[in-house]
């Protein structure tokens, strides 16, 4: 017997949207090559070295039940793990770390590892993660678009068993700003000013083709410290039609984006996660060092799903891509 374990140390870690990632991982792992996924409970561990400060980290939280897993009946096994004291324990690490993988590797060494093993605990460890996108890309390049879409949609599923649509009164535009830990990148930290030139620019754009801006709301969503508060005020803050929501509770942010008729977004898993429960608009930075450093496959300028734009800068948003974006509104 085979099975894929979500085994997370804390020296394996990263943020929330790249713990669900992993969380997300062993069970895509298991729908690829029809092996249970151990059912365990599965909170976030994050600290203040992130310089972060949300409201709902420093409690218990399980998102496993949050996105509903105990749903996911077909691939999901509870099982005492005293039963598998006897079985090989297989670390999956084919890559670097924090880096996505051939997709063609990892099934060699499934394939192999079957072979010689008859009862097998497979478990991702250094931050191997399977990305959605690398395996979207990885089905595009074999002419195979499967698992991808059967994955969303069972995991669409099952969250919306759990969690209603929002009835909306408005249309919600959200934005979504990395902060904290990206800020300690930044060597001046002290009145360092972050312009956040994308997702400015691309927000105001749409604004400009709202025909009544009290129709909808507008949110911009972060996390961090007070330097990541005063750039983004500095931003955004003297806008009355823009909602500043910074270090709310994760969940509800979480749900918030899900929600959102348009979402844009760039460098962070978070609310890549959430994007993959929303039928709004999804509009990402199509070339930044974050996506190439995490995707192994080349150059993505291909649509994904039909709900995502990708585009660098708004010079790029011709007649063909307003009038999708005029869609959503």
């Amino acid at each position: 017997m085979k099975y894929i374990l979500f085994n997370r140390k804390k020296t394996d870690i990263g943020g929330l949207g790249h713990s669900l990632t992993d969380y997300l991982s062993s069970y895509i792992f298991s729908k690829i090559y029809n092996i249970p996924f151990i059912y365990e409970k599965f909170d976030v561990l994050i600290n203040t070295k992130r310089y972060m400060d949300v409201q709902n980290t420093n409690d218990k939280y399980f998102w496993n039940e949050y996105l509903n897993f105990p749903q996911l009946e077909d691939n999901i096994v509870k099982i005492n793990k005293d039963e598998l004291k006897d079985y090989k324990y297989i670390p999956i690490d084919i890559g670097h770390k924090w880096r996505g993988f051939n997709i063609n590797s990892l099934r060699e060494f499934v394939e192999t590892n079957n072979e010689k093993y008859e009862n097998i605990v497979y478990y991702f460890v250094r931050n191997m993660r399977i990305y959605w996108f690398d395996l979207y890309y990885y089905e595009l390049l074999n002419n195979n678009i499967k698992y991808s879409q059967e994955i969303y949609d069972e995991l669409n599923r099952v969250f919306y068993l759990k969690h209603n649509r929002l009835e909306k009164d408005k249309k919600i535009i959200n934005v979504y700003l990395r902060g904290g830990d990206l800020r300690k990148t930044l060597k001046k930290r002290k009145n360092f000013n972050v312009n956040y030139p994308f997702e400015k620019s691309t927000l105001f754009y749409i604004m400009e083709l709202l025909d009544n801006i009290d129709n909808y709301v507008i949110n911009v969503i972060s996390a961090g410290n007070e330097q990541d508060l005063y750039d983004i005020n500095n931003n955004f803050g003297n806008n009355k039609n823009i909602n500043i929501l910074f270090n709310k509770d994760e969940a509800e942010m979480f749900y918030l984006m899900s929600q959102s008729d348009i979402l844009i977004y760039k460098e962070s898993q978070y609310p890549q996660i959430a994007s993959y429960y929303s039928n709004g608009l999804i509009i990402r930075k199509n070339d930044d060092e974050y996506n190439k450093c995490l995707c192994y496959y080349g150059n993505q300028d291909t649509k994904f799903f039909d709900n995502y734009l990708f585009i660098n800068n708004i010079k790029e948003i011709n007649d063909e891509k307003k009038m999708l974006i005029q869609k959503y509104l």
